[in-house]
């Protein structure tokens, strides 16, 4: 990547537009070459307004450089439901509402497919799983508290 940290104000700011999509195209092709770029570092975004697509596309990029992203939703309304994930599991990307996206080695997506109902998302970098866990308004704390034990069983 040539680009080092600065800010974007006009779009002559990028340079050469060429070598500007030419990276961009590189990129596209190879979306986690860079992933070695954010690990250790986490990102905290703050939303006073619902922006979900600006909050999505920036929790997207910045996992793809391989980045923890932390989300904060100043005047949301959430469901009662967050996992309190052991150390080493993600959150992919922390949704406000019913349902969680969490990045689990595909060794306890294995061992949690036995006795839990989730849906397999998608595949995360490193031999691990996009996990969504939906509930609904009849979710009881009880099930809350099997699948935070299973999860740290398994984990």
């Amino acid at each position: 990547m040539s680009y080092k940290f600065r800010s974007f104000i006009n779009v002559e700011d990028i340079g050469p537009l060429e070598k500007a999509l030419a990276e961009a195209q590189e990129i596209k092709n190879d979306r986690f070459k860079y992933h070695h770029l954010g690990k250790n570092k986490t990102l905290l975004m703050i939303f006073f307004n619902n922006s979900l697509r600006t909050r999505l596309s920036t929790q997207k990029a910045a996992m793809n450089l391989g980045m923890n992203v932390i989300v904060l939703d100043v005047n949301a309304a959430d469901v009662d439901f967050v996992i309190t994930h052991p150390e080493g599991y993600e959150l992919d990307p922390k949704f406000v509402g019913n349902q969680q996206f969490v990045i689990l080695p595909d060794a306890v997506v294995e061992k949690l497919s036995k006795t839990i109902e989730f849906t397999h998302w998608g595949q995360a970098p490193g031999h691990r799983t996009i996990c969504r866990f939906v509930t609904s308004w009849a979710t009881t704390e009880e099930e809350l508290d099997v699948l935070e034990k299973t999860l740290n069983d398994a984990h």
